[in-house]
């Protein structure tokens, strides 16, 4: 059975502290519905993104959840996992079309990236 989980494990030359503010500025401005498990302090982050992200509409509902673990006090680990989800939050097995998950985890990473490399 395939699983429709994508899973991204990357490495920043920037503060745990800058990339939090940063990737929860992305979520909200690509139509990230914050999930209550959100802790920005403990660099947790998570939202919903249902069936779109930004102007992209896509078949599925997605979870996104973001860790963010400081290394030193200038680098940081991002950790995500993204999933198609049920109206109710519900992991989905089956039924998924295409790839959403992989789409929104692309499509924010390409976005906090752009903000990272602009002044």
């Amino acid at each position: 059975m395939a699983s429709y989980t994508e899973k991204k494990r990357i490495e920043y030359p920037y503060a745990a502290a800058q990339m939090s503010a940063i990737i929860a500025a992305t979520l909200r401005q690509l139509g990230g519905k914050e999930s209550k498990n959100t802790n920005l302090s403990a660099g947790i982050l998570g939202a919903n993104f249902n069936k779109k992200i930004g102007k992209t509409p896509f078949n599925n509902r997605v979870q996104v959840d973001i860790r963010i673990q400081p290394q030193t006090d200038h680098s940081c680990v991002v950790l995500m996992k993204a999933y198609p989800v049920d109206p109710v939050g519900n992991k989905l097995a089956f039924g998924v079309q295409g790839e959403p998950a992989k789409m929104v985890a692309d499509t924010l990473i390409q976005s906090w990236e752009a903000s990272l490399s602009s002044p």
